[in-house]
């Protein structure tokens, strides 16, 4: 039986947690799968996993540089002896690729999430950019394939001087079969407090400078001074959250009013009661809070970005606007708010895309197919894992 093992740098109810516990249970069985968090595994996360695998380990790393935890990580891999090792999240990526090769484990595979040139500058700072691109760079020889989100991700590793023979495109995939807890949209406004007819706009991200939730509020702000009636709330929590708060401080009554409804474990739960979903961001990996918001049937209006752009074909399953343009974003918010038959034809035309391009089983036949493709018959491995027996290992 082939063993995998994760590992990642924290599995939480963000979107990238989500979208590799639902890959995690929609592998073929005859796998045997481990998963491994260097920081904490948080109880959201286990609900996608459904129950596989049955003990998935948090090392609870403090920094980089945590050599008990380090020791801790090099027993469950010597004692698991995985044939593949697949790491996701920069931190797991560069100490799951050492730990891996000195482990002699046959295969390595890395998933990028993000736009790591971007990302790093962003959320690190100069200094910590530098050296973690400088990290990229030294340890991204150490896999054997690595697993690009969307084509901007792609272009990302190109210029970073990754072979584009080591880089496979599988996107971010949703778990449509998943149960959910089944409410009605009234039953969702009512939980807000909200009226059954008002038009509500919603988000869900990390409160940082990469999701440009500011102008999404600037966005709002113009579409009150136009009267244009809607509520827009923002799930999610961050580093940014007090200071959007301050901006968004005037728009709490009138024609377009923000909520901040902070973090939501499952926020798919309420997905439903939005009439539109909005993402602002100035770049992206690719975002799986849009995925669920479409296969949903909630129409979507993103930014003209990679990894949106790799979701939203414009007016055919939702709106595209140039990034940092809240002018041009209030535009198509407000021909959608005005519009209820645009939102359903975008809607129903929505859900369509999503399960049929994001269905996590597709997503799972594509990373069964690529770790078949990296070993060989002499290997102990079939070469058609997906569907098939694997042979004696």
């Amino acid at each position: 039986m082939p063993r995998v093992m994760f590992v990642t740098t924290r599995a939480g109810g963000d979107g990238a947690s989500r979208a590799l516990g639902a890959l995690i249970s929609a592998l073929p069985s005859p796998y045997d799968i481990r998963l491994v968090s260097l920081t904490s595994v948080e109880p959201c996360f286990l609900r996608w996993l459904q129950g596989r695998p049955d003990t998935p380990n948090a090392l609870h790393m403090r920094g980089l540089l945590d050599l008990a935890a380090l020791r801790r990580f090099a027993a469950l891999v010597a004692g698991f002896r995985p044939h593949v090792l697949h790491t996701s999240l920069s931190r797991a990526d560069w100490l799951g690729r050492v730990v891996g090769r000195l482990a002699r484990v046959p295969r390595i595979v890395s998933t990028i999430q993000n736009v790591h040139s971007r990302m790093y500058r962003s959320e690190f700072g100069p200094v910590r950019a530098r050296a973690g691109l400088a990290l990229d760079r030294m340890t991204f020889p150490l896999t054997d394939r690595i697993v690009a989100v969307s084509e901007g991700v792609r272009a990302d590793l190109e210029r970073m001087g990754v072979g584009s023979n080591r880089i496979q495109v599988i996107p971010n995939g949703i778990d449509l079969g998943r149960s959910v807890e089944a409410r009605s949209r009234e039953a969702i406004r009512r939980q807000w407090g909200l009226d059954g007819a008002e038009v509500i706009i919603g988000t869900s991200a990390l409160l940082k400078a990469q999701k440009g939730i500011e102008d999404l509020i600037e966005a709002a702000r113009l579409l009150a001074s136009r009267g244009c009636r809607a509520t827009i709330l923002i799930f999610g929590d961050g580093p940014l959250r007090r200071n959007l708060e301050l901006q968004a401080s005037d728009l709490h009554d009138g024609p377009c009013v923000v909520r901040f409804m902070g973090w939501i474990p499952d926020v798919m739960r309420d997905l439903p009661g939005l009439d539109l979903f909005v993402l602002a961001s100035r770049w992206e990996g690719l975002p799986v809070a849009l995925l669920e918001a479409m296969a949903l049937g909630v129409p979507a209006v993103g930014t003209r970005v990679a990894g949106i752009v790799d979701v939203i074909h414009d007016d055919a399953v939702g709106r595209l606007v140039p990034p940092g343009r809240p002018d041009a974003l209030a535009d198509a918010l407000e021909a959608l708010v005005r519009d209820p038959g645009l939102r359903r034809r975008l809607g129903v035309a929505a859900a369509r895309h999503a399960r049929e391009h994001f269905d996590v089983r597709h997503v799972a036949r594509a990373h069964d197919e690529l770790y078949s493709r990296l070993f060989s018959s002499r290997d102990g491995f079939t070469t058609t894992w997906a569907g098939g027996t694997p042979a004696p290992l």
